[in-house]
């Protein structure tokens, strides 16, 4: 990584991690069990919703604050 990228990082209090792959479940463990399965939910909640709203969403009648509003619902759901 450029030195110059790690000062602007440094600059924010960011600490950079560089994650070998294969080696995620042994350091990000709650992104491989408890976020794995909150994205399950909020994938329920959202397609249960679509489902109901189907030809609303086909005919692109939410604008992108109606999205961002739905997806706090979702994630409330989940």
């Amino acid at each position: 990584m450029q030195q110059e990228l790690r000062d602007q990082f440094a600059k924010l209090n960011t600490n950079i991690s560089i994650i070998p792959r294969g080696c995620t479940s042994y350091v990000q463990v709650l992104d491989v069990t408890v976020n794995k399965i909150i994205k399950q939910y909020l994938e329920e909640a959202e397609d249960l919703w679509i489902n109901k709203h189907f030809d609303e969403w086909k005919a692109e009648k939410f604008n992108i604050r109606d999205r961002r509003v739905l997806l706090t619902k979702w994630v409330g759901d989940a």
